[in-house]
């Protein structure tokens, strides 16, 4: 099970915990009262989810390799790659704006999407360069690097629009 949790201040939905499991389903919950709010079936097992800084969408990620984006808080599928990648999507982040959503995946690869305002995903760049799965990612504060880490033992440090990028021998697996 994978967990995010998000917290939009004047939005009226106060603080939302979303979890992906591999039993196909993301669950949407609230601090009070729980349990459970909302049950979204999925095509298959989920391995990530994250939620836009803005609180209006959350995307999933699947063992398939695709990548879903639901609008909040109807949780109505508004954006989906059902070939996102060729294998597990591990780790999903946004940037800042919620205009790009990263994907991290075993297929070794990071991937870029663009979010149009009515959800729709585009690719926009794929980061390669590890040797094994990418299992985490995130975005500088100004959103020109995204930062992956891999299960080589190396962070890659990407610079977002571009081919430039770096990496740096960072831990033994």
């Amino acid at each position: 099970v994978k967990i995010t949790v998000q917290a939009v201040p004047g939005t009226g939905q106060g603080v939302q915990v979303f979890s992906a499991s591999n039993d196909g389903t993301v669950r949407r919950w609230a601090l009070a009262p729980l349990p459970y709010q909302q049950v979204v079936d999925l095509p298959g097992p989920a391995n990530s989810a994250a939620i836009a800084a803005d609180g209006r969408s959350v995307a999933v990620g699947l063992d398939s390799g695709g990548l879903r984006l639901y609008a909040l808080p109807e949780m109505r599928v508004v954006g989906e790659q059902e070939k996102a990648h060729s294998t597990k999507v591990k780790r999903l982040s946004f940037n800042a704006d919620g205009t790009l959503l990263a994907s991290a995946s075993f297929d070794n690869t990071a991937k870029l999407w663009a979010v149009a305002p009515d959800g729709t995903l585009t690719a926009r760049q794929t980061f390669s360069g590890h040797t094994d799965a990418v299992h985490g990612l995130a975005f500088s504060p100004d959103g020109t690097l995204l930062a992956t880490a891999s299960y080589d033992g190396q962070v890659g440090l990407f610079t977002v629009g571009t081919e430039e990028k770096r990496f740096i021998d960072a831990h033994e697996g």
